[in-house]
Formats: C-alpha cells, structure tokens, sequence
C-alpha cells in the first residue's frame, strides 16, 4: 500500500490554494483550489477491493516575495493521520516546498503556468522520481462532485524501475478532478467526490 500512496503523490499534480488572476482577467489560471477554507473529498479505488477517501483542506495562504505560499492539510476519512502539504504558485508555475517532514531545495515544480496544448514538462524529485507530462486537449469530464471541463494531462514516469503511467483532468480553480494511474498490472483510480469552496473575504 505504501508503493501505491508514493506513487499516487507523485502523479497528482494539484494541491490548492488563494492565487492570483491574470493581468486583465477574471479568472484563476492556476489548477487548484484558490481559497483558504476550500475543502475537498478525493475518493480512491485502488483496485482489488481497497478503497479509501481523502480530505484536503486549504488552511493558510500567504503572499511571499511576489508569490502566494499555500497550506494544504490532506487527512483520511477515518484516522488521526494528518499530512501537510505547502506549495508556492508564481506566474512561472506550481513548484512544490514540503511533504510532511520533507523540504524541497531548491522547490520542485509540478505544472508551468500558464499551459497550453501539447506543452511537455519535468517533474523531479532528485533520486526519488523523475516524470514527464504532456498537455492533452480540454475534454469533459463527470465525476461524483460534477461536470467539468478540464484540461488532459499525461505522465509517464518509473517507480522502483517499473514503468508508472498516469492521466490527469484538471480544472482552474479546482483540486484534480479525476486521475488514472497504471502501475504495472495494478490500475488507481481517484475523482473528486465533493468539493466546498471557503469564504472569500
């Protein structure tokens, strides 16, 4: 099991969190969640019976050096357990700062900002993992928490000399929506299954 919860940390992309807007835009650019208090359920099938659902929660935002710092607190439905999650959104990308008691420096980066079709990016973690996305074409997408139109991303990547592989939909101003991810003969599947967005000030 602790293969496949690495494995599922390294494919999603999203986290969430308070982020900017384009010059001249209404909208977020970013693909998360954007508000402190946005509060999201991840249910996970990882086949064989074994299912689980997550909860995150954005808990604070900051601006920093031109940035938006985030805290996501990521918890199981039944347990103590608790995970942290902090992130950094600049116009130049998603980078990622922590992992529980793990600190990235220099910060990994997850997603450039903004994408567009067929964009190709690294996403690495030095002696942990290395993967390789490519943007796909926006596609809709229904899950549990609804309809949305979300924008395809593909990753190819290894884990413990396996080849991993795995396909994300996902949405600005919105946590992943739906991630499928093929480990050897073992297929993951996660969708959004609810999402309530915080109170923006």
């Amino acid at each position: 099991m602790f293969r496949i919860v690495a494995v599922l940390l390294m494919c999603v992309v999203g986290t969430g969190y308070s982020a900017p807007r384009p010059k001249g835009g209404d909208k977020p650019f970013v693909y998360t969640a954007t508000t402190v208090g946005d509060k999201w359920v991840i249910a996970s099938d990882y086949g064989r019976g074994l299912r689980d659902d997550l909860i995150y929660e954005v808990t604070a935002v900051e601006r920093r050096d031109g940035a938006v710092v985030v805290t996501t607190e990521r918890r199981p439905v039944k347990g103590a357990g608790r995970f942290i999650i902090k992130s950094r959104l600049a116009e130049s990308g998603e980078f990622l700062l922590e992992e529980g008691e793990v600190r990235y420096d220099p910060p990994v980066r997850v997603l450039p900002l903004p994408i567009k079709e067929k964009d190709t990016w690294k996403y690495e973690k030095p002696g942990i993992v290395k993967w390789t996305y490519t943007a796909g074409p926006e596609e809709d997408v229904e899950v549990p928490a609804g309809k949305f139109r979300s924008r395809r991303i593909d990753g190819e990547g290894e884990s413990e000399g396996k080849p991993v592989k795995c396909t994300e939909w996902i949405v600005p101003g919105h946590p992943t929506v739906k991630s499928v991810i093929w480990l050897g003969d073992d297929k993951i599947v996660q969708v959004l299954k609810s999402f309530t967005p915080g109170k923006k000030e």
